[in-house]
């Protein structure tokens, strides 16, 4: 949060912690020639690192982090946690792939006993969820995600020693900094093609507003947006203030007969999910929240969206928009396929 006002583009800096060349990582010549360019060789490395920082309780950071929550990435979920999620998706909504994730270390020495440690584990899982790209830096670690007015703070990297934080916007005393984990100045390969599916693939929570959701399939893009908040202030002795707010679809593109239909055959499959499931006790406390907070999430957009939809549907996105066009659109009214 921020303990001061601050006006957009005032700077401030974080020392930057680059992790070390451990020895242990080398392999032969060939194989540091093949990898040490790579992004998943960086990883690794501080993978490897944290994991030894935590198993010998170097710091206090590498001690903070050994007692953050365990396994809270979907990927790392229960066999139980990743039956229910799987039968709540069915065969189509996505994330189809949400339990596929690569192995970024397999060219380290006994890659697979160390998967058989629950340490190692975490420290990949900490570098995935929190680390910006292969590089895990204090502070800048525990910001936040969320998007539009939100999103408030971006970062710059200073000669690969230094993080040089900079205010979007004019930042309120108490405020909380929010970064954006998907239209950040470094997100380059993601933008508004990572939604708020996979920002639960990857990172194992549900954004706040605004969401996109993109189903593929049907070509279809849309968002929920925060409109027209009021705020009250109660008058009496204990006075608060309360904050009502009116949620919006704003559709990428019109959608199509059939992602109208595809809207209403996942509703009603949805809805008799929780019916089926909703007294489900065999999945941790932890995985059962996580993916009825993706279930509200997602069942509260589809039925926005079917409603809206239903007033400006069109073959727009079929008849207009070639191969995956329609996934770079983000508002049709102002620039199409």
């Amino acid at each position: 949060y921020v303990t001061r006002s601050t006006k957009g583009g005032n700077k401030e800096w974080i020392r930057f912690l680059h992790d070390i060349d451990h020895p242990s990582l080398e392999n032969d010549d060939d194989d540091e020639e093949e990898y040490e360019n790579e992004i998943f060789y960086d990883f690794c490395k501080s993978v490897y690192n944290l994991y030894h920082d935590m198993k010998e309780d170097r710091t206090p950071y590498a001690r903070y982090l050994k007692e953050q929550p365990r396994r809270y990435l979907p990927h790392l979920w229960s066999t139980e946690g990743q039956a229910l999620f799987s039968k709540m998706i069915g065969r189509r909504m996505p994330p189809q792939d949400i339990f596929d994730r690569n192995n970024y270390c397999f060219f380290l020495p006994k890659s697979h006993e160390l998967w058989q440690d629950e340490l190692w584990v975490h420290a990949d899982m900490i570098l995935r969820a929190r680390g910006d790209d292969a590089y895990l830096v204090p502070l800048y670690d525990m910001f936040n995600h969320r998007n539009g007015r939100y999103y408030n703070v971006h970062h710059r990297v200073e000669d690969e020693e230094e993080y040089e934080l900079i205010a979007n916007r004019d930042i309120q005393k108490g405020e909380e900094m929010y970064n954006s984990y998907n239209l950040c100045n470094r997100c380059t390969s993601r933008g508004h093609t990572f939604d708020t599916i996979d920002m639960f693939s990857n990172y194992g929570f549900v954004e706040d507003y605004p969401r996109q959701f993109m189903i593929a399939p049907v070509r279809m893009n849309f968002k929920i947006v925060e409109e027209n908040e009021v705020y009250v202030k109660m008058n009496d002795a204990s006075s608060f203030t309360t904050k009502t707010k009116k949620l919006k679809v704003k559709f990428a593109v019109p959608p199509s007969v059939w992602g109208l239909i595809y809207l209403e055959e996942e509703i009603k499959r949805l809805e008799q999910f929780k019916l089926d499931y909703v007294d489900e006790g065999s999945v941790k406390q932890m995985e059962l929240d996580s993916i009825w907070a993706f279930y509200d999430a997602t069942l509260e957009a589809y039925k926005l969206a079917l409603e809206e939809g239903e007033k400006i549907s069109s073959d727009y996105v079929w008849e207009d928009c070639e191969g995956d066009e329609w996934e770079e659109v983000e508002d049709y009214t102002r620039k199409g396929c």
